[in-house]
């Protein structure tokens, strides 16, 4: 997961923040140019899906 988080980061996809009240945990938002996502990422559900079904 790390590894897919940095690349996505360093693509400027998303953004890491440190959460104020755990040192442990990171939240993980979409930038503006990682919107995208939500258009493209039904879209891949639905074809992993439509091959898994049979």
């Amino acid at each position: 997961m790390t590894y897919v988080i940095d690349k996505l980061e360093q693509k400027g996809v998303l953004s890491r923040n440190a959460c104020p009240d755990d040192r442990r945990m990171l939240h993980v938002r979409l930038t503006d140019d990682g919107q995208m996502m939500n258009e493209i990422m039904p879209k891949y559900h639905e074809l992993v899906e439509g091959m898994f079904d049979h």
